[in-house]
């Protein structure tokens, strides 16, 4: 791959990040479960996704291969306390969503380069699904603001209570102090 082609990945997956990051939050949150306590996406929630997307088609790219992809992208990383190694966290979920757009797209001739296989997969298969959700938007009007700053302060002591009593529930010896 020569440094064109970097350049052009890279700008593709800035265009579509905020879809992407849109996806993974809302799968990592309804697949929690995987026994790590981070935000993760399990296997069989990913199956599911990439078929309500239309990313894995059963002809282009089989579900076999989809599930390959998977297993072999966590088998590479170690387990651990913030990476549970039977579920996608986010650069994973980002590096199977890029390698399956280039097997869809690319491999089959529909997309002339690796830039526009990326470009395709959050358009045609993502943005349908994830592109409309703008949860800055929330976060901004809703939460952000001077009136939910007053009531999380006036409520500080009960929020450091919770926190003291509750958190590290999962922490093995030595980790730092964390919730779940």
């Amino acid at each position: 791959m020569n440094e064109e082609e970097i350049e052009g990945i890279k700008s593709e997956l800035g265009k579509g990040y905020k879809i992407f990051k849109s996806a993974y939050k809302y799968l990592s949150g309804v697949g929690t479960g995987s026994g790590g306590g981070v935000f993760s996406i399990p296997l069989n929630c990913f199956t599911d996704f990439v078929k309500q997307i239309d990313l894995v088609n059963g002809k282009d790219i089989r579900f076999a291969e989809s599930d390959t992809q998977f297993l072999t992208l966590n088998k590479r990383s170690k387990p651990s306390n913030l990476n549970p190694g039977v579920a996608l966290i986010r650069f994973q979920f980002l590096e199977i969503i890029v390698r399956l757009a280039l097997k869809r797209y690319e491999d089959t001739k529909i997309a002339s380069s690796k830039s526009e296989a990326i470009k395709m997969v959050y358009e045609r298969n993502l943005y349908p699904s994830f592109g409309k959700d703008d949860s800055q938007k929330f976060r901004d009007e809703r939460y952000w603001n001077e009136e939910v700053d007053n009531l999380l302060k006036s409520h500080v002591q009960l929020f450091e209570y919770l926190y003291k009593n509750y958190g590290g529930t999962h922490m093995k010896p030595g980790d730092q102090l964390f919730m779940t």
